[in-house]
């Protein structure tokens, strides 16, 4: 899944269409791990009632795509998107965190400047959430790049 950049989902190299609801679902399940349903309806739908926020959450959910492997796990009332989904930000976010604790193995697998020069988080999207997790992102990449042997 692509969040550096316009929102992209590819299943079996296939890029997947989505409704712009499981969109912002997928993305903030992809940022945040395994996340309580009331947290992601309220996240989500925040200017709603709760019963709401909670009935739009299941239509969304409903909408996404069921494959094999389920791209949503389910456990009790906390939901996260499967392991196997790569996610571009975790490569984002480990590339960096390398560099910054001066991991060898990170700087010998990849150019780092590369990664950490990359495109925003979601542009065009002003939801807070979004813009609270750009703003980690610009601010661990800029960690990164003063850090970075290549820069």
């Amino acid at each position: 899944m692509r969040l550096l950049g316009q929102f992209r989902l590819e299943l079996r190299n296939e890029p997947v269409e989505l409704s712009h609801n499981s969109q912002r679902l997928l993305a903030f399940m992809g940022l945040r791990g395994r996340v309580s349903r009331s947290v992601l309806a309220g996240t989500l739908w925040p200017d709603v009632t709760e019963e709401h926020a909670r009935g739009s959450l299941r239509t969304t959910l409903w909408k996404v795509p069921r494959d094999d492997p389920p791209l949503i796990l389910c456990s009790g009332d906390s939901l996260q998107i499967t392991p196997a989904l790569r996610v571009d930000v975790h490569a984002l976010t480990r590339t960096a965190l390398g560099v910054v604790q001066g991991d060898v193995r990170t700087l010998r697998v990849r150019p780092p400047l590369a990664e950490l020069t990359g495109e925003d988080l979601l542009p065009g999207w002003d939801e807070d959430w979004v813009l609270v997790e750009r703003e980690r992102l610009r601010q661990l990449r800029l960690h990164g790049s003063t850090r970075s042997p290549t820069s």
